[in-house]
């Protein structure tokens, strides 16, 4: 691996296990009611950890990768469906309508990266575009959030110029999410013609499993 992945999975193996799930919080009659009994994961507070833990960990570095660059979360970076049309990816767009629904697709399909390391929303350039990454922290992820994700990655790695495209998935079997990469090349969605090689699987599937990390092509 490159020093960005190097790097990622080293901010992902410094995770307390506290951040993978939390006590189940409810309202109920104006009460807040904690079911210690029921724990669930919340992704966006696992990302943000994950933030967290990787500008901790580059902090002590002095590589010439991180010059100019800076970790970010959630930030809109161009609707996928703008700009120069690419006839590959239009198709698999209406393909995936067609499938799922149009409101499913639309509020999934506006490219707002969980994590992401970039100089800013307007830098496209190849240098300064490190890391973008997808992430999901539910079990048993379901076919269409992880088709909809890994549509995504295909089009950050084709057409943002990312270096490096990662689907970090917890809580879910390596087996399971191999499945779903078979049915995503079945049902012909878009693969990047010419950066498949640069998107990458980080599975993790407990705080106590060991970080399984595969490129995206190996299981296509």
């Amino acid at each position: 691996m490159n020093n960005i992945l190097t790097d990622f999975a080293g901010a992902i193996d410094s995770i307390p296990n506290f951040y993978y799930n939390m006590d189940d919080v409810s309202i109920l009659n104006d009460e807040l009611v904690i079911n210690k009994e029921l724990s669930k994961p919340y992704e966006r507070r696992f990302v943000s950890q994950l933030k967290s833990s990787y500008d901790t960990l580059i902090a002590k570095r002095s590589l010439e990768d991180y010059s100019s660059v800076y970790t970010d979360l959630e930030v809109i970076k161009k609707y996928i469906y703008t700009g120069n049309p690419d006839r590959a990816i239009e198709e698999s767009y209406h393909k995936m309508l067609r499938k799922f629904g149009n409101s499913k697709v639309f509020e999934a399909i506006i490219t707002i990266p969980d994590f992401l390391i970039h100089h800013a929303q307007s830098d496209w350039e190849h240098k300064n575009q490190k890391l973008v990454v997808e992430a999901k922290t539910s079990p048993k992820l379901r076919f269409t959030e992880f088709a909809l994700d890994f549509f995504k990655l295909n089009v950050y790695a084709e057409k943002h110029n990312f270096q490096n495209s990662v689907y970090l998935i917890v809580h879910n079997s390596f087996e399971s999410i191999q499945d779903l990469f078979t049915e995503y090349r079945q049902e012909g969605f878009y693969l990047s013609p010419h950066n498949l090689e640069n998107i990458y699987l980080f599975l993790k599937k407990d705080f106590s499993s060991e970080l399984i990390v595969r490129k995206a092509s190996s299981l296509l």
